[in-house]
């Protein structure tokens, strides 16, 4: 059996009645994941046991276990994430997908965001200005010369749409990884300005995982999120959809048929289940956002983060 609690140290309890009651709703009418075969998940405890970086082993019972926690436990995304974006002021996401993040940036716009804050090196900000106001990829020309994740061409246009302040943070060079460190620090100092100089302001910080999760011994490690901590509230969101291959989490609800989104504190199987890098835990972020599989899509250019 299952094992639900109603809120561990990563559980987020803002929620309004309206964004409950849409969530509600969303689990009542759907079924996200059906039964699946014996042969299908000896398949996924192979390719758990078999990721890059950390073996995963889970018994068949676990990965059944853990399939129906998802379709119990997932909530409608707009509603989470402008929730989130209300209270927090400052909600970090994991740059994964295309879909994930463009699919994100409404439900963030409805709670109030204003900014959109990047890994990548202040230089390349006029560029950002001009495609804010032309919509014209002939003005990204330099960041196709960067090489490294790839940020979505539409992800840009849905936020300049929506009417999100593109910003590039962190003082990274172009071809200098050695510096990832400073960056770390100098990212989280231009996000604390964009707050601190307007109370209105409200700030999606869309990088990677060494920018972004939280670390278990803050003096040896300390991420952006970490720095930001000290005096901003942060809500942070895994991408289940994380890495090229798809995540632990991915792979076992491979056959995820709508999108949704997990606060953590809910189920122990899935807050304790390695996302595969370094040891994270999903319980270390405040939800976990998840999706159908995204078709491929080449319409995206690459920067440094």
């Amino acid at each position: 059996m299952s094992n639900y609690s109603g809120g561990g140290t990563g559980a987020y309890t803002g929620f309004n009645q309206a964004g409950a009651a849409a969530s509600a709703a969303y689990r009542q009418n759907r079924e996200f994941l059906p039964e699946i075969s014996l042969s299908e998940l000896e398949r996924i405890q192979k390719e758990l046991q078999g990721m890059v970086g950390q073996r995963i082993i889970l018994t068949n019972d676990d990965i059944v276990q853990i399939r129906r926690a998802v379709n119990v436990l997932m909530e409608e995304p707009d509603a989470v994430l402008a929730e989130a974006m209300k209270t927090s002021r400052l909600v970090a996401m994991l740059a994964s997908d295309a879909a994930i993040g463009e699919h994100s940036l409404t439900g963030l716009k409805l709670g109030g965001a204003t900014h959109l804050a990047m890994n990548l090196p202040k230089v390349l900000q006029p560029a950002l200005d001009a495609f804010q106001k032309s919509r014209d990829a002939n003005d990204l020309t330099y960041l196709l010369k960067c090489r490294g994740f790839k940020h979505p061409l539409s992800f840009l246009l849905t936020a300049v749409e929506l009417g999100l302040a593109l910003v590039a943070t962190g003082d990274q060079g172009l071809d200098q990884p050695e510096r990832k460190a400073a960056s770390i620090e100098s990212i989280a100092i231009d996000v604390s300005n964009i707050l601190d100089q307007d109370r209105f302001a409200k700030v999606i910080l869309w990088a990677s995982s060494p920018y972004l999760k939280r670390s278990k011994i803050l003096k040896t490690r300390p991420s952006t999120v970490d720095y930001l901590s000290l005096n901003h509230k942060v809500f942070t969101i895994h991408s289940g959809n994380y890495l090229v291959d798809g995540g632990p989490l991915r792979k076992i609800v491979f056959d995820l048929s709508s999108p949704g989104i997990i606060t953590s504190g809910k189920n122990r199987l899935i807050d304790n289940l390695a996302t595969g890098i370094d040891g994270d835990n999903y319980g270390n972020w405040n939800a976990i956002l998840l999706e159908p599989k995204p078709a491929l899509d080449a319409s995206y250019f690459l920067t440094n983060d």
